[in-house]
């Protein structure tokens, strides 16, 4: 799972940096949804925790909260429901950052190290 299911909240992102004391500048906001699909011809408990452990697995790395989460569900009648799930992920500016430095050195070493390949040869 990409996020812990406590770190998805129904608050704003404003409501969220005033009680963090985090600064809106230090994160990427971006939208995640899943849905449209039919969850259960009888709906559960069950159905609706799966929906949100893959809501959750939709999250990308390095996302500090999910914040204005929504549901929606709709019907039509008793055999057919469908749920629809949306936040936005606040990524870390400072971690997506350092993801994308390790992996262009990573790329580059391994481009290196197979071209040195060549001249040992």
């Amino acid at each position: 799972m990409a996020i812990k299911l406590e770190k998805i909240l129904t608050i704003s992102a404003t409501e969220w940096f005033s009680i963090s004391g985090k600064s809106p500048g230090d994160f990427e906001a971006v939208g995640v949804h899943i849905g449209g699909e039919e969850v259960s011809s009888i709906p559960t408990s069950n159905h609706c925790r799966n929906t949100i452990t893959r809501f959750a697995e939709q999250v990308p790395d390095n996302t500090m909260v999910v914040v204005g989460y929504r549901v929606k569900m709709e019907g039509k009648g008793y055999a057919e429901i469908h749920c629809e799930r949306s936040g936005t992920a606040l990524v870390s500016k400072k971690s997506a950052i350092r993801d994308r430095e390790h992996d262009y050195l990573d790329e580059h070493l391994e481009s290196n190290i197979k071209d040195k390949k060549h001249i040992y040869r």
